[in-house]
Order: C-alpha cells, then structure tokens, then sequence
C-alpha cells in the first residue's frame, strides 16, 4: 500500500506500508523478517529501500471510508492504533527480469545481493519473481520478508543445512527458485566474495543485537530473538560460508 508519511521533522515522503493481514500469507513474522532483513542489507551497503517504522494512528483510520475497496484495510488495522512497515519508496525505476544483462560495473553489487540472500535464505528473489528494481545501472533492492524462514517456521527446517554447511547452498540450482542474478554473476569474480565476508565480519554484536531494538513489541519477539541468533552463528561460520559460496559461484 503505498501511502503519503510524515516523518518526525515534519517532512513528507512516500513509502509502501505493509501490516498483519493485507494478504493472507502476510503475518507479523514476515514484518519482523523484513525489517531486519533490510537493517542487514543496508549495513553491508546493499541499495535497499530504507526501511521505517509507521505509526498508523486510530484517527487516520476513522477518515477512511467504510466500503468494499477498503475493507482488508480497515479489518487488519481494527479501530487501534497500530506500528506498520514501511520502506521508502524508489522512483523511477523498472523491474528488473531475468533476461536483463548485469553489466561489468554491476557485478560487485550484484554478488553481494547474491550472497546476502544466501546468507539469509531468502527464497523470494528467483527468476520466477525477481523482486529486485533498477534505476539506471544501480539496483535497488525490496522484499525482505521471505529471509530467515528458518526462524519463522522451525519445526519445517528441522536437520534442513546452513548456507555455511556442505549442501546448505541451493539456490544456484536451474528452475523458477534459482536467483535471479545467479547465471549473470557466474563465475564470480574472487574478490568479490572475500569482500562480502570481511564486510559481514566487521558488523559488531552490538548491531547485531540493536536490530531486536527495533522490532515493536507488538510484532512479537520470538522470532526476531531466533533470527539474532542466527546472525550471531553465521558470523561466526562466515569463513566456512566463503568456502561453500566459491564452490557455486567460481
């Protein structure tokens, strides 16, 4: 949904704002997934949309109309005052497809993206919905909330490997989920990949640990807190995860 916001300064800007229940796979799991998703991404120099947080006051709402076109609106708000995500918006851009080409000076950044949604499992950038917007020769990137599955969903990822574990690396396989930079990226260039390592390795713990600062309350804390931990663990295995990386993409 993308709405008009008003920052604390008083400034002015677009956003596309999502909450619990405006489709029916959207739960405030997939909030939670997105928006330290996109904390991440940023941290690593990723051109991610700026993540924010949107208060949606109760006054707001009682001005929209009470019709067909705004009832999921209205019914997954309630009449409460509600925190909803929000991430900035691009424009112009076009979508990216996976016939684009990646150009020479796209394929450091092209890399990292491949590698972040590796790291994070996110299943959501495949060939078969790319999610991934261009504006000129720079991406821009969206839609985290498909990251951290593992975290969401336990009990289905069971004895399921890690990126950084031998096997853990799949999305480099032909068909609808292989990512969609994966073909224009391979063969990697080396570097490339050792500088997305030293680059997860310099995020302290204190970032790390912060992003749980900025989940509300409201959305939960146990699978942010999963999520940390994960970070905290891949960090930790990030040479190992280099290791598999360079078996898929060299």
């Amino acid at each position: 949904m993308l709405c008009r916001c008003e920052a604390a300064d008083g400034s002015e800007f677009d956003a596309y704002v999502k909450y619990r229940h405006f489709h029916n796979d959207l739960l405030f799991d997939h909030l939670v997934c997105e928006t330290i998703g996109s904390l991440l991404a940023s941290d690593l120099g990723l051109p991610v949309a700026r993540p924010c947080l949107v208060t949606v006051s109760a006054e707001f709402l009682s001005t929209i109309p009470n019709n067909e076109d705004n009832a999921e609106i209205l019914e997954a708000f309630g009449d409460r005052t509600s925190i909803a995500f929000g991430s900035v918006a691009f424009e112009p851009f076009r979508r990216w497809t996976s016939d684009n080409i990646v150009h020479r000076n796209q394929r450091r950044q092209a890399t990292y993206l491949y590698l972040f949604d590796t790291l994070t499992e996110n299943s959501d950038r495949g060939i078969g919905n790319p999610n991934l917007l261009i504006q000129g020769h720079n991406f821009r990137v969206i839609d985290q909330g498909h990251c951290f599955q593992r975290c969401v969903d336990t009990d289905s990822w069971d004895g399921v490997r890690k990126p950084w574990e031998r096997g853990g690396i799949n999305n480099h396989i032909p068909g609808t989920l292989q990512h969609v930079l994966y073909e224009n990226i391979h063969p990697a260039e080396p570097e490339h990949i050792t500088d997305f390592t030293m680059a997860y390795e310099a995020i302290t713990d204190g970032v790390i640990e912060g992003y749980l600062d900025t989940v509300p309350i409201e959305w939960g804390q146990d699978t942010a807190c999963r999520i940390i931990d994960y970070l905290l663990e891949a960090r930790s295995d990030v040479q190992s995860f280099e290791v598999m990386s360079r078996e898929v993409l060299l």
